[in-house]
């Protein structure tokens, strides 16, 4: 599977960078852990989802044949924290980690420094942000599932 490719041909850094670029200040983040606010969020955009409270993290899965991939979502104090995981025969591929990690370890130019962890300050962005996020997470699912 030429990962590398993928991410290219659905646009992965330039998306996220978008994703980033409406991110607030620190300043005006959203504060707090607010489980029942993200679990609303994720049932407006009819995501199906497991919530992790040990870890404090929601989790998306989605497998075929022998191909499991999982996104994770930490939200907190108004900060996405987006995880990607991609197992091929029960092996974990390497350079695919943290959103903000992916184009760097694919070698896809990237400015990390600049582009890290999209940050909002009210549900409405949280909303924008997330379904921005499943929708990258749905184009890859469709190449990858059906490489």
């Amino acid at each position: 599977m030429e990962l590398r490719r993928i991410f290219q041909e659905i646009n992965f850094t330039n998306r996220y960078e978008k994703i980033c670029e409406s991110s607030v200040e620190f300043e005006k983040i959203m504060s707090g852990n607010n489980v029942s606010l993200y679990k609303e969020v994720f049932d407006l955009l009819e995501i199906k989802y497991k919530y992790n409270s040990n870890g404090s993290f929601f989790s998306i899965t989605d497998k075929k044949e022998d191909i499991a991939l999982n996104l994770h979502l930490v939200l907190k104090g108004g900060i996405i924290e987006t995880f990607l995981f991609i197992k091929e025969n029960g092996v974990q591929k390497k350079g695919i980690d943290r959103f903000d990690f992916i184009p760097e370890e694919l070698n896809l130019p990237f400015n990390r420094e600049k582009y890290n962890l999209p940050r909002y300050s009210s549900k409405q962005e949280l909303i924008s942000m997330l379904s921005q996020i499943f929708n990258i997470y749905n184009d890859l699912k469709e190449k990858i599932l059906n490489y």
